[in-house]
């Protein structure tokens, strides 16, 4: 009997100290791995939805300029609808109902986005320039802008898009 505990003391190995220590440090190595994991996670989940917003409102202003900038008249039907005439026979009309943003009846289509808000006003500026001409105290030359601004809800998160766009033929009705 003493020959094995004499055998056993001789092997060497780990102390019971030294795996406590060793367990400890591998769980708090651990521990930092996997939340530094789910911060990561959680930055690209959001990263990932103020995408979605940006590029749905990116892709629907784009839509509503050039409507703007291919017609020569618009007008506000009521609080959320307004409408494009391109020519005597064609015209779009842009509405918000319910969250969705409608074109021409037809419910554009988009992700997860829910539409807030949809106004178009028009601005008119004078362009004071060296070359321009003051007639009558008037200026000579005038710009006409149409501003857009649509408000988008994505996840309870609003997001408000501006654009102005310069118009080649103007006729507004209000």
């Amino acid at each position: 009997m003493k020959n094995i505990l004499d055998k056993l003391r001789d092997q060497s190995g780990f102390s019971l100290a030294e795996l406590v220590v060793a367990m400890f440090l591998v769980t708090l190595l651990m521990t930092s791995v996997i939340s530094a994991n789910l911060f990561i996670q959680r930055f690209l989940k959001k990263w990932e939805d103020t995408n979605t917003v940006y590029q749905e409102g990116n892709r629907l202003l784009t839509e509503i300029s050039n409507d703007l900038r291919s017609g020569y008249k618009f007008a506000r039907v009521d609080t959320n609808s307004y409408i494009i005439i391109c020519s005597e026979k064609d015209s779009i009309k842009y509405a918000v109902k319910d969250g969705d943003l409608i074109r021409n009846g037809k419910k554009l289509d988009y992700e997860n986005v829910t539409c807030g808000l949809l106004k178009i006003e028009n601005n008119a500026f004078a362009k004071v320039s060296p070359d321009s001409i003051l007639i009558l105290g008037r200026p000579q030359f005038m710009e006409y802008l149409a501003a857009v601004r649509l408000e988008l809800i994505y996840k309870n998160k609003s997001e408000i898009f501006v654009t102005s766009i310069r118009l080649k033929n103007v006729y507004q009705i209000y």
